[in-house]
């Protein structure tokens, strides 16, 4: 068959039929014909699973055929082989697709120094997606060609990804610090969609830019209205990450979020409501705002935007207006989905459950399943705050249904080892004891238990952090060591006592 017509011929197919492309039988010079238009094709289609299931066959083609492609045609290639398509680990077989990656990067890695400028560019933008994994060979040669050519790039949306690209993996790279300064002279001039990229890099270490940071958040400041959700999103990401607490813009941040928030995506909103709750900043507003897009929207809820969003009302103490609404909707989405839930999420869901004082039976019978606790173990381990978490549910539980009820209690062995590994720790960080102290006095605080009446003092700074004194610290201690329940917490406060 002629070469245009096996061209034609494939075009054809994925253009109208849509049907597989059959690389694996092409000789290699038709397969470099195609190789022009694929990167088109993947980012055309809307479901481009015809492609996915064929592209992988190109790992036929061995060492000695990727060698003989032109950099032009490499880099194309490369540009499909790492997309988040190609990657994703649903697409198999992976190990294969993984080789050919690699052998395409490596001859990528051979070549940079002596490339064409524009297909350098190109390799730094497909590289620079936080989602596609760069082993660090090729990240150091991007580098050394990035130092050469730093003084010559004038364009902002290439600086901010070549920021992004080796923010993100690191602070040892020697330039980064001129390039860091050179965006933050001109970051009026860089476009609000190219800002996104700069919150990702300064996030990602945190405190080690701070010329940056603070010219981010006078831009920030300046253009707030100006921001999508993404782009506010991501701004309170690096806020929270770098512990920012620019008071007045996280109030402005608030008081948009309230008048926009019902045209944003689960994600967003979750990452917001988790935001303002991990500071303690308490915007009931906001958080009204956030309970009511749930109970308009929880059909396009994921079970880490469920998770985030109980957390953040958890956090805080919070349950909405109508809080009956607000919590079916959650127990309807969790009774038609619980075997497809991550465990770690589930645990985060019954503990926010837990301290919010709303009991789903199916929801803790699940949770305290041995199976269920079993699958968490094996799948990465109980960490400590996870520990502690099994601990407050187990403690508000057997306050809400007594302790004769075996449907909802630890089994004993996983009990006994909790008990032992939290008993022998021998220093309790600062943060686990005070997210233990928060949440007694959420689920005591105000509530009327076995006689005694238990009123913690808060006090407030700017974080609005609970402060226990030792007076509200001993009625706990004397009002609950009586009736010996939950002694693994009681445990982890005695080191402390």
């Amino acid at each position: 068959m002629a070469m245009h017509k096996v061209y034609r011929k494939v075009v054809n197919m994925v253009a109208h039929s849509r049907d597989t492309l059959t690389f694996t039988y092409l000789p290699l010079s038709s397969y470099r014909r195609c190789s022009n238009f694929l990167f088109g094709i993947v980012d055309q289609l809307n479901s481009p699973t015809a492609i996915k299931q064929e592209l992988y066959n190109a790992n036929r083609y061995s060492q000695q055929d990727i060698h003989e492609l032109n950099d032009q045609e490499l880099v194309k290639i490369m540009a499909v082989t790492h997309s988040t398509s190609w990657t994703s680990r649903s697409f198999k077989p992976l190990t294969l697709r993984k080789w050919f990656q690699i052998n395409v990067e490596d001859e990528c890695c051979r070549r940079l120094h002596n490339m064409d400028k524009q297909l350098w560019l190109n390799l730094v933008h497909i590289s620079s997606s936080p989602h596609v994994p760069i082993r660090s060979r090729f990240t150091k040669a991007l580098a050394k060609r990035t130092e050469r050519e730093l003084d010559s790039i004038d364009d902002l949306s290439t600086m901010t990804k070549l920021f992004q690209l080796f923010a993100e993996r690191g602070s040892k790279f020697q330039f980064l610090n001129k390039l860091e300064q050179r965006l933050a002279r001109n970051i009026k001039d860089i476009n609000l969609q190219d800002i996104i990229p700069l919150y990702h890099g300064v996030a990602k270490n945190k405190t080690k830019h701070k010329p940056l940071l603070s010219a981010l958040i006078d831009h920030a400041c300046r253009n707030l209205n100006h921001l999508d959700d993404i782009s506010i999103r991501n701004l309170v990401l690096m806020l929270t990450k770098c512990r920012v607490f620019n008071m007045e813009l996280i109030f402005d941040i608030a008081a948009i979020s309230i008048l926009k928030l019902s045209n944003w995506s689960p994600y967003t909103v979750g990452v917001i409501a988790w935001a303002f709750a991990k500071h303690l900043i308490y915007n009931r507003e906001l958080f009204e705002a956030v309970g009511q897009h749930f109970m308009n929207n929880h059909q396009q809820y994921g079970q880490y935007d469920v998770a985030q969003v109980l957390y953040s009302f958890a956090k805080v103490n919070f349950k909405p207006s109508n809080s009956k609404e607000f919590f079916s909707a959650i127990e309807n989405l969790l009774n038609r989905s619980y075997d497809n839930y991550n465990p770690k999420f589930l645990l985060n869901i019954a503990w926010s459950m837990a301290i919010l004082q709303r009991y789903h039976r199916p929801l803790f019978a699940k949770v305290f399943d041995p199976t269920f606790l079993q699958k968490c173990q094996s799948n990465s381990g109980l960490s400590r705050v996870d520990k502690v978490q099994l601990c407050q549910i187990d403690l508000a539980v057997k306050l809400e249904y007594g302790d004769g009820s075996s449907e909802f209690s630890l089994p004993l062995p996983l009990r006994n080892q909790i008990i032992k590994t939290l008993a022998n720790l021998q220093r309790i960080t600062s943060t686990i004891e005070i997210e233990v102290q928060q949440a007694m006095e959420r689920i005591f605080g105000g509530k009327q238990y076995f006689g005694s009446e238990i009123s913690l003092e808060c006090g407030y700074s700017l974080d609005m952090a609970f402060v226990l004194d030792d007076r509200n610290r001993a009625l706990l201690w004397r009002d609950f060591d009586s009736i010996r329940l939950n002694e693994d917490i009681f445990a982890v406060l005695d080191t402390k006592r």
